[in-house]
């Protein structure tokens, strides 16, 4: 090991910036799914539309059953190992009430702050 004995150096705290949210689509979601493989958890967000159904509520009921499944669209998957999922978890826990304001995992204070 060549820095066997050697003080690790000190961590630097970077600010994150996000960059081109404008050139990504903004989507709308309604069905999440978490799945986990060993340490990896695997977030998948989709949308699910509602078929068309005609007729009497009768009708309605039976066109619903007869299909059996409705289709759900995956906009966007997203694998995390488990400490990051926790941190999703807890981030989710403490929304904001204020409309406007919200939160980020990498918003945490530096040294000194």
């Amino acid at each position: 090991m060549a820095n066997a004995g050697q003080p690790l150096p000190e961590p630097v705290s970077l600010r994150i910036v996000m960059r081109d949210e404008n050139e990504l689509p903004v989507v709308f979601c309604n069905h999440v799914a978490l799945v986990r493989q060993g340490e990896q958890w695997f977030l998948t967000f989709a949308q699910v539309v509602p078929p068309v159904v005609m007729g009497s509520q009768v009708e309605q009921t039976s066109q619903l059953r007869a299909r059996g499944e409705v289709e759900a669209r995956i906009i966007a998957r997203i694998v995390m190992d488990s400490e990051r999922i926790a941190e999703v978890a807890k981030l989710l826990q403490g929304i904001p009430s204020d409309p406007g304001s919200g939160a980020s995992l990498s918003e945490k204070p530096g040294p000194g702050d």
